[in-house]
């Protein structure tokens, strides 16, 4: 399961020229939370062409996260492959660029984008646990565990990879793993709508139906209408009824 996709928004360490003694108020509004600001600001920073290619590959990548976050994937993803053909050691430009082909069912090419990022940076938990997760909703799921047990080996506390490999075991009828995992997601995450859903899953699968009903209805509680739904397209597909 993905977390929050704001890690290109605070990328500050790598600015460079200068920016740490006087800030750019463009280059502070470019990593600002205001989303129509931001892409003002990026824009105006790429444009002017001033800086370094790596600080350059930030500023389009902070401009592609708006433009996610806005639903406008087709520039999201035009953003990110900027920053890659400017930095092709961003790592986080690879992962959050899978994510965007993710988010729009396209497996393969998500993974092929998690797989570089997790090269670069081969200690990154984050990017085994993208490998984990998105093997999974490509039906991969035996595939997807490896990934999970080097996320949780290079992590033990990172949230998100109880969450795919709860997924994973899910699908390879691990019943008893899966729950283990969505309940240690569900005890640090507690407002996690896919880790809701998911659970729901295995406790229909076990005949739990009432205890399934609720966690339905949580992860329901827990999304917007357009994120319930991608739920439901994208793991609801896996339900044993």
């Amino acid at each position: 399961m993905r977390t929050l996709q704001a890690a290109v928004a605070v990328s500050v360490a790598l600015l460079a020229t200068g920016a740490a003694a006087q800030p750019d108020p463009y280059w502070l509004a470019c990593r600002g939370q205001d989303l129509a600001q931001r892409i003002s600001a990026c824009t105006i920073v790429i444009r002017a062409g001033s800086d370094t290619p790596a600080n350059l590959a930030i500023a389009h990548s902070n401009r592609a996260y708006a433009y996610e976050e806005q639903g406008d994937l087709r520039r999201a993803i035009e953003d990110y492959s900027e920053a890659i053909r400017l930095n092709p050691r961003y790592a986080e430009a690879y992962d959050s660029r899978g994510y965007v082909y993710e988010k729009q069912d396209q497996y393969e090419r998500a993974l092929g984008d998690y797989n570089q990022a997790a090269a670069i940076e081969p200690g990154n938990a984050t990017y085994w646990n993208s490998r984990c997760w998105v093997k999974s909703l490509a039906n991969r799921p035996r595939e997807a565990l490896a990934d999970c047990e080097q996320a949780l080996r290079l992590d033990p506390d990172h949230s998100a990879a109880h969450d795919s490999r709860a997924l994973a075991r899910f699908m390879t009828g691990d019943l008893t793993g899966a729950r283990t995992d969505y309940d240690i997601r569900l005890r640090t995450e507690t407002n996690a709508a896919w880790s809701y859903y998911g659970r729901a899953m295995v406790r229909e699968a076990a005949g739990d139906r009432t205890g399934a009903a609720e966690d339905f209805a949580a992860a329901r509680n827990a999304a917007d209408p357009a994120e319930f739904a991608r739920i439901e397209r994208q793991i609801g597909k896996f339900r044993k009824k």
